[in-house]
């Protein structure tokens, strides 16, 4: 997690997340209100009220993810033998996990589930999770250590699995 790639992104993904930039545009038009400069605040506001009424209204999250998500089959015919099956984390709340001191998992918990399903389906296959952390900080919790435990309470054979 010390790379300078990661660092980086993580600080260029403050900076050009959607939600982020409507929030700087947000602060802008305020800016520009309390500056007297009426005709820019009018015109950010405006614009960020448009967008978030756009977003909440209709459904661009789905228009987005659609061509992506129907690029691939939902359920698609698997061969007799597989050898290998790698899990992508995203599925684990790490805070909520580390301050509960239990596993959560979010709306992406199908990963984790499919994994153990096909784990099962196909013993000889390698098994590998791959994730660590998001965090620029804290680095004492990782998706990875919520997995682990989860695949364990799920009966699953740990030491199959390379994290």
């Amino acid at each position: 997690m010390d790379s300078l790639f990661f660092w980086i992104s993580k600080l260029a993904w403050l900076f050009i997340a959607p939600d982020n930039l409507l929030l700087m545009v947000l602060i802008a038009g305020v800016a520009a209100l309390w500056l007297d400069k009426m005709q820019l605040s009018k015109w950010l506001l405006s614009g960020v009220a448009a967008v978030m009424l756009f977003i909440a209204l209709l459904p661009v999250g789905e228009w987005l993810l659609y061509p992506l998500e129907s690029q691939y089959p939902q359920k698609p015919q698997l061969p007799q033998q597989i050898d290998g099956i790698i899990v992508l984390s995203g599925a684990e709340k790490t805070k909520i996990s580390k301050s509960w001191g239990s596993v959560e998992l979010n709306g992406a918990a199908e990963r984790d589930t499919t994994f153990i399903e096909l784990a099962r389906k196909y013993p000889l296959a390698k098994l590998v999770f791959t994730g660590g952390t998001s965090s620029l900080v804290n680095h004492d919790m990782k998706g990875a250590d919520i997995a682990k435990a989860f695949f364990a309470q799920q009966g699953l054979d740990i030491g199959r699995i390379t994290f």
